[in-house]
């Protein structure tokens, strides 16, 4: 069966039920103050809408499988700039809300420069510290802030002149700015869903096929900045006062409970965990030290048993129950459907893709193909960390449609080449040319975009994602989607067996499946040369010749391939030309039947191995 080659209709791109619901539920929160004028009704209301907003900044950040501390920060930034402009006469919403979003998302573009480079531990410790930081400025700047008094008695927000200072106003605006942060959130999160999606899982392989990851981490950066400004904005309206206190540390983890509680993986979560935290923590009232008990027992209970957090809970739970509802017959039908999937090639053994597997496919080079081919040159190219050498002085050629392959010892600097070739590794010296252009240096999401596209060592796809998902990523971020993107990995998925489990999630397949989606994706990348990092790592030896299958059909169409590999059988297969690396230097070039029998060679690599397979 081959694969659709348009998938239109499943566009990820488009608003779920998730976000519609969401909104729906801030459309109605504007109806509140209007329904009642109990004022308890109201405080809760409108904290849970402040928590909410606050959330949202953290939803954003962990999209990118980043945990930031610094929501407090731009939540104090927005308040105060709000407040300001009240106090110096601009008191119209239409004019303050949208100042509340841009002054901190403003901030953010420049720290993100700084602070997106990081990740984990040293991410949250940097957030944490610009919350501190920013708390020791209000403190040290009186004259501005008020100090450690905060600012009060400020002018109340008008709407064309309509003041809005009324219990009702305040929550009513609340509401507004809360409806506007979701469909914000919902917007820039469903859109740039493949993308957000895949940064958090693989962010390495998502830039490999040519996604600009910095680019969606600024952005995210700085609308979550933006959203947070907002709900420092309407925390200061309610509270009448903007002080440093109400934007510390405690702010922070409060966020951070309410989005992993509620659910980080879809944009109900923080409205859940603000609605379900906030109303538990004005029960226990003055005991403020059993709600943050309470929060502590959740965020616990979340990370050891629910991970998805209850929003996570309920559609697991609703998953298990559609299951469960099936017809009697399902499990004879799913029984019959995987028999055929093996039958088929796509199942079976650690590769379900061995000699019973599909019929090999035909590649042809077609004249567009070969025509956008360029020649791949290396000069020199030297690396070092600190005082050790990785590589010196490597130089060769790869014209359009050759196969070169590269071994050597472990350590002698094969997948270093490859991370230096492909921007993953900045170069200590050389060239590397790409059809005579110099794009020595360049990130690593440029150099895909040129043409120039890695496999890797380990089974590397996005796991969580079906195959579809999958190859659907790799041509969005390449820049090849659509149909002619699929027609031309159709032959690949046919091949390998995969094209009967496109909905299946990548990490349930078979190892050697898997390896196969890895190639795929790196060739629906459209590459014009292709690195290859031990692609028959793992594989069964019935497995590998689907290798060779895959080489020469990227060859077909007159794509240059390297290989690095360990297997000299399939070196000797496919490569009518190789180098060996020894400590980082060219230690030998030429035919493998040459090279392999050079003394030199068997003495520093190959061993007594490649004489047991030279008598064989």
């Amino acid at each position: 069966m081959a694969p659709e080659p348009n998938l239109a209709a499943r566009s990820p791109s488009r608003w779920g039920a998730q976000e519609w619901v969401a909104v729906a539920i801030f459309v109605a929160a504007l109806a509140v103050p209007y329904a009642t004028e109990d004022l308890l009704v109201h405080s809760i209301v409108n904290r849970v809408l402040i928590g909410a907003m606050a959330a949202f900044s953290v939803f954003i950040m962990l999209r990118m499988d980043l945990l930031s501390f610094a929501t407090p920060a731009f939540m104090a930034l927005g308040g105060y700039s709000a407040v300001l402009l009240a106090m110096n006469g601009v008191t119209e919403v239409l004019l303050i809300v949208p100042a509340s979003f841009i002054v901190p998302a403003l901030v953010a573009l420049p720290l993100g420069a700084l602070v997106l480079r990081l990740r984990g531990v040293y991410f949250v410790l940097v957030t944490f510290v610009l919350t501190e930081i920013l708390q020791l400025i209000v403190f040290l700047t009186p004259g501005l802030t008020g100090g450690s008094d905060g600012l009060a008695g400020f002018p109340a927000p008008t709407l064309l002149g309509r003041d809005l200072s009324d219990a009702q106003s305040v929550l009513a605006l609340a509401a507004a700015m809360a409806l506007l942060a979701v469909v914000i959130t919902a917007a820039l999160t469903a859109h740039f869903r493949q993308h957000f999606a895949a940064i958090e899982e693989n962010e390495v392989l998502a830039e490999s096929l040519g996604l600009v990851v910095w680019r969606y981490k600024a952005m995210g950066f700085v609308v979550a900045a933006g959203i947070a400004g907002m709900a420092g904005f309407a925390l200061g309206n309610m509270l009448l006062t903007v002080h440093p206190t109400s934007f510390g540390a405690q702010q922070a983890v409060d966020t951070i409970v309410y989005t992993i509680v509620g659910g980080r993986g879809s944009i109900l979560g923080p409205v859940v965990g603000a609605s379900l935290l906030v109303t538990a923590a004005d029960f226990l009232g003055n005991q403020g030290q059993y709600a943050q008990g309470l929060f502590g027992l959740l965020l616990i209970f979340v990370t050891l048993v629910a991970r998805g957090g209850i929003t996570g809970a309920v559609v697991t739970l609703a998953r298990r129950l559609r299951d469960a509802r099936r017809t009697p017959d399902a499990p004879a039908a799913a029984a019959s459907e995987a028999a055929a999937r093996g039958g088929a090639g796509g199942g079976g053994g650690r590769g379900g893709g061995g000699a019973g597997g599909p019929e090999p496919m035909e590649a042809t080079a077609t004249g567009a193909a070969v025509a956008g081919v360029e020649e791949l040159r290396v000069e020199g190219l030297t690396k070092r960390f600190g005082g050790l050498r990785v590589l010196e002085g490597i130089s060769f050629t790869l014209a359009p449609g050759d196969i070169l392959g590269v071994i050597g010892p472990n350590g002698a600097g094969k997948t270093t080449l490859i991370n230096v070739i492909t921007g993953r590794t900045p170069p200590s010296g050389g060239r590397i040319l790409l059809g005579g252009h110099d794009i020595t240096g360049e990130p690593t999401h440029t150099v895909s975009r040129r043409g120039v596209v890695r496999s890797f060592q380990q089974t590397n796809t996005f796991k969580s994602a079906s195959v579809r998902e999958n190859v659907s990523r790799a041509l969005r971020f390449s820049g090849t989607a659509g149909a002619e993107g699929w027609a031309r990995v159709a032959p690949l998925l046919e091949a390998f067996g995969l094209a009967s489990r496109l909905d299946e999630q990548s990490d349930k397949l078979p190892y050697g499946l898997q390896k196969m989606l890895g190639l795929t994706l790196a060739y629906a990348a459209d590459p014009k040369v292709l690195l290859l990092d031990e692609p028959a790592a793992g594989l069964e030896r019935s497995e590998r010749t689907r290798v060779d299958e895959f080489v020469h059909h990227v060859r077909a169409r007159g794509c240059s391939v390297l290989i690095v590999e360990h297997d000299m059988d399939l070196v000797r297969r496919l490569c009518p030309r190789i180098i060996v690396l020894d400590a980082g230097v060219v230690l030998a070039e030429g035919p493998p039947a040459e090279v392999l029998s050079r003394k030199d060679v068997i003495d520093a690599y190959v061993g007594a191995d490649a004489a047991e397979d030279e008598a064989a």
